[in-house]
């Protein structure tokens, strides 16, 4: 990449998981959970359409 500078690519890369990433995962986890009880469906069995 010659857009950057040496002192950039000599810095090691950024962690895949950190404060950001998880409270984006929680967030989402935690808006489907809402999503599925105002839709009143229950968790465990969201996925059982046509089985029964």
């Amino acid at each position: 990449m010659p857009f950057l500078p040496d002192e950039a690519r000599s810095l090691p890369p950024p962690p895949l998981v950190n404060k950001g990433s998880v409270w984006l995962g929680l967030t989402g986890w935690l808006a489907a959970l809402l999503d599925n009880g105002f839709a009143q469906r229950p968790v465990l069995r969201a996925g059982e359409g046509r089985r029964g």
